[in-house]
């Protein structure tokens, strides 16, 4: 780590987004094509099939969580709120753990806003190439794109059920200075990384790259910027409501040193504008004892059926996540090959073998070395979700000829 720049080699070159005359994006139109596979099933059928993916909850986890988010009402919903204005940033991002070190902070609506935030910063002020390590947020990739910005995509390697980024890193060369945009747990997997990997993030900050470290599904007590804090080096966003699985009162919170989040205050006037009532009404629940009586709910409530889930499910399809107490979680077929993902025809036969969707890991550029993957959102455990589970890894367990198909219990 002793050069100016910490050297590192990734396969592949750069690419640098023409926007195209296409204006679909293809990890938004495989959302587009499953709802349209739905809505076909349950004009077939007369009844909806189960998405075992979907990022809202089901009814059993609002029944426990509502009654922890929502308070008392707002008072004030006719002037203009901005990040700026807010007296309890400071109070935000010390709860976060950021409370010792020399910083500052921007709010915005959600966590894609501070996405947005980010890369037209990046794409303004900051003239490196962006290397983002999958399973990523595809949003992100995108705009990188839509903004001419230099990047690749490089899939984290899996050692023994485990994602690596020393393995993924650790013994390639790259010259110039970077931005290295990693997601905290796994996006989609639950799964945090190793200390080894916290300590090698850390040196690459040391060694002159730059870290975007993207936490909004991380829980509070399990987000590594703090730990990982070098002033310059660091731009951090979380989305503290994104892990109890609430998606429409919700805040996130870019926090950089002095002379990044000024620029981007600056910047906020122009790519993500004023807050909403419902974003401040968040910032009130996450500041009060509540945030924690829900996280503590949220967290209960995933145990249990975490639990059910192992009991169930044979470890050859739930390695990637087992042991990990997140919402959401990742199935994988090895002998299943990943590409399938992309295929409308292959995601109609899951469909009418097993009355279930789901949305797959190819989408967010998981590694396919584990073959055909999804994730799956326990927050959306009910009657109906345990057979379709049940249903769509026997089908995908004797698709791939594994054995242990036989295995899994619909229960209850």
């Amino acid at each position: 780590m002793r050069a100016i720049w910490k050297q590192i080699r990734i396969t592949g070159g750069y690419q640098e987004g023409p926007i195209g005359a296409n204006p679909t994006i293809p990890e938004r139109q495989l959302i587009d094509d499953i709802s349209s596979l739905e809505d076909e099933y349950e004009r077939i059928s007369g009844a909806p099939p189960e998405n075992l993916s979907h990022w809202n909850a089901g009814p059993l986890y609002r029944k426990r969580l509502l009654p922890l988010i929502f308070g008392e009402g707002d008072e004030d919903i006719l002037d203009y709120i901005f990040s700026d204005e807010l007296p309890d940033r400071g109070a935000i991002t010390a709860k976060l753990g950021f409370g010792q070190f020399s910083h500052e902070s921007v709010v915005t609506s959600s966590g894609t806003a501070s996405i947005s935030l980010i890369l037209h910063h990046i794409a303004t002020n900051i003239p490196r190439p962006i290397v983002f390590l999958g399973p990523t947020y595809f949003s992100a990739v995108h705009l990188a794109r839509r903004l001419r910005l230099m990047h690749r995509i490089v899939p984290l390697e899996v050692l023994n059920l485990r994602f690596s980024i020393q393995a993924t890193l650790g013994s390639d060369a790259i010259t110039e200075p970077s931005i290295f945009w990693v997601t905290n747990p796994v996006y989609g997997t639950g799964q945090p990384y190793s200390e080894r990997d916290i300590v090698f993030l850390r040196d690459l900050a040391r060694a002159g790259h730059m870290l975007v470290l993207d936490e909004c599904y991380a829980l509070t007590s399990d987000i590594v910027a703090p730990n990982i804090w070098i002033p310059e080096a660091v731009i951090s966003v979380c989305s503290p409501h994104k892990a109890l699985n609430v998606n429409a009162v919700k805040f996130s919170v870019v926090t950089a040193s002095p002379c990044h989040a000024l620029a981007m205050d600056h910047l906020a006037d122009v790519v993500t504008g004023g807050l909403s009532t419902s974003t401040r009404t968040a910032i009130r629940h996450f500041a009060s004892t509540d945030f924690e009586r829900a996280t503590n709910a949220m967290a209960a409530f995933v145990a249990e059926i975490h639990g059910l889930l192992v009991a169930r499910v044979p470890q050859n399809v739930l390695g990637l996540s087992a042991g990990f107490n997140q919402p959401f979680m990742t199935m994988n077929f090895f002998g299943v090959h990943a590409e399938l993902g992309w295929d409308r025809q292959f995601l109609r036969q899951v469909l009418w073998n097993t009355g279930a969707t789901m949305i797959p890991a190819c989408r967010n550029w998981m590694n396919p070395k584990i073959g055909f993957a999804f994730r799956i959102n326990l927050a959306r455990a009910s009657a109906q979700f345990w057979p379709a589970l049940a249903r769509a890894c026997q089908f995908l367990s004797s698709f791939c000829g594994l054995p242990g198909a036989q295995q899994f219990e619909s229960g209850r």
